[in-house]
């Protein structure tokens, strides 16, 4: 045998014992699975032992949440009490707030009620409750948040509404009745917000957090009812002042939503990024707990960036949730091209009748030019005619002395 043969004899045999020893370690597994990230795109690639076939799986990531519902809200600040000390901050911090919320989160200008000084009287807030109950769905999601003066007795706090002098404890809002309202909410998440004295008595006892780097515990967390307050303090007075005109605890609040880039921000994720610059900066300590007494499960209310992707969270293959989002994403995109060539139409028309205006004032200012001009030269001449005939007359006159003789005289 040439030496030819050999070498290629040897790398068959080498290139079979190899293909046997592929097909043994293939097999013996029951199923093996490759991350992605070994290999390119947001895959598995998953080997099955019966049918000893490799098939992809869609990857899971942390924005495979069930599907989230809708977003209510009711905000409430008053300033300009009419029997309590006047407030400067409350306000500004809830139009803030709103404008923050309906910008870069999923809250609906229709589905929010704002109170502001007169219009947070106690029967308006009694109706914004009401409107809450009558309205909000078993999927949906409710954040309240109020601004203002908090009274305190022996058995309960209280909010205080605009009109309610400082004797009339009966006028004022209970954490009883607020509790009450809450717990007839059918909502999944419910987050209630207090910046105002006295506010922690709202509060339960805390509970224990699994970590937040856990996917499970984002999906799990969503899926199981939630009932959570924030207070801008316990049961001592609370601060007006803070920064760019609005409270301490505001601030912190309206920074924390404003610096998120995480498509979902639990409530427990901002309390813990902002409570520490609050009670660092203040003489106050925020307080972050389960409301008790209204069914709360250990679930999170979750703040949901308007551009963050939330499929259906069955990850069987079934693509149905997020085809439809996706083309109700196509249909917002064409909506929106459609409104921005509307709107370009409207600046062309615009500029067009710009031109149009400047053209016709630079017309009329050339033909005033020329008529200045022309009234100009009209004027020259006019001008030239009477000394043309001072001239004249001049000439004859001068050839009429010449043509006079007068005789000498001896």
């Amino acid at each position: 045998m040439s030496i030819s043969k050999k070498h290629e004899c040897r790398i068959f045999l080498i290139f079979f014992f190899m293909l046997i020893l592929f097909q043994h370690l293939l097999f013996s597994t029951g199923a093996v699975a490759y991350e992605a990230s070994l290999l390119e795109g947001p895959y598995l690639l998953q080997v099955e032992a019966p049918a000893r076939g490799i098939k992809k799986v869609e990857k899971k990531s942390l924005s495979d949440l069930t599907a989230v519902g809708q977003f209510w809200s009711v905000l409430i600040g008053i300033d300009d009490y009419d029997h309590w000390p006047k407030l400067s901050t409350a306000v500004k911090d809830i139009e803030a707030l709103k404008d923050l919320l309906e910008t870069k989160y999923r809250f609906d200008p229709n589905r929010t009620k704002v109170l502001k000084n007169k219009g947070a009287n106690r029967r308006e807030i009694i109706n914004a409750f009401e409107w809450l109950v009558d309205n909000v769905g078993e999927e949906d999601n409710v954040f309240i948040y109020y601004a203002g003066h908090g009274d305190l007795n022996k058995v309960t706090g209280y909010w205080v509404p605009v009109e309610v002098g400082q004797n009339s404890k009966a006028d004022l809002i209970g954490n009883s009745t607020i509790r009450d309202y809450i717990g007839a909410m059918k909502a999944r998440h419910i987050y209630l917000v207090a910046d105002s004295c006295f506010s922690g008595s709202l509060l339960g006892s805390t509970r224990s957090k699994p970590p937040l780097s856990s996917e499970r515990y984002f999906q799990e967390a969503y899926k199981r009812i939630s009932r959570q307050g924030l207070t801008s303090g316990g049961l001592e007075p609370v601060s007006d002042n803070g920064y760019d005109g609005h409270s301490i605890f505001s601030y912190y609040f309206l920074k924390g939503l404003r610096e998120n880039a995480a498509p979902f921000l639990t409530a427990s994720k901002l309390f813990d990024e902002i409570a520490p610059a609050i009670a660092n900066n203040s003489n106050q300590t925020p307080i972050s707990r389960p409301i008790r007494d209204v069914r709360d499960e250990g679930g999170e209310f979750f703040f949901v960036l308007k551009n963050a992707v939330i499929t259906d969270g069955d990850h069987s293959g079934n693509t149905d949730a997020l085809g439809q989002q996706i083309k109700a994403e196509q249909r917002r995109i064409e909506e929106e091209k459609v409104q921005l060539e509307k709107e370009k139409q409207r600046l062309r028309e615009i500029a067009s009748q710009q031109l149009r205006i400047e053209k016709e004032a630079n017309e009329k200012l050339a033909e005033q030019k020329r008529k200045i001009g022309e009234e100009r030269l009209e004027l020259d001449r006019q001008k030239q005619i009477p000394n043309e005939t001072d001239k004249k007359m001049r000439e004859e006159n001068k050839k009429s002395d010449e043509s006079i003789f007068i005789p000498p005289t001896f």
